[in-house]
């Protein structure tokens, strides 16, 4: 008897309900490519002197060389940004839970009251316990 009323009970609880959800599916894609280009310069200049005798007459040669180098760096970055967003079914499993009758509500409320009382007893045994002992 008692376990054809637990097999009533337990197959009357609740009942679960697939459901298909369309979820929207985003996807988002960002891109940052940064591409640096070096330039550079390079001077070389510098003063030579030398002197060459012929004859009587001296002749002065005189060379100027210099060296310099200068570098530049230029950035250039590129943003893309794509959104995607694409729809896919998948099933969901939705629980529906029955409401609770008067019988049931009164069984919750009277488990409660009676859980805080034997709580409240035990707290009390031990009180009892310790004021004996001393």
């Amino acid at each position: 008897m008692a376990c054809l009323l637990a097999a009533i009970v337990a197959l009357a609880s609740c009942k679960t309900k697939t459901v298909v959800v369309t979820v929207p599916e985003i996807r988002t894609d960002t891109t940052y490519i940064t591409k640096e280009q070096r330039d550079s310069i390079w001077l070389h200049d510098s003063i030579y002197v030398s002197e060459k005798q012929k004859d009587d007459t001296i002749y002065l040669y005189q060379e100027r060389w210099h060296t310099k180098y200068v570098e530049k760096v230029k950035t250039d970055t590129i943003y893309q940004h794509k959104v995607d967003s694409v729809g896919v079914p998948y099933p969901v499993e939705v629980k529906v839970e029955k409401k609770l009758n008067w019988w049931q509500n009164m069984r919750m409320t009277l488990g409660t009251i009676a859980l805080i009382g034997i709580f409240l007893w035990i707290v009390g045994q031990g009180i009892k316990l310790y004021m004996k002992r001393f």
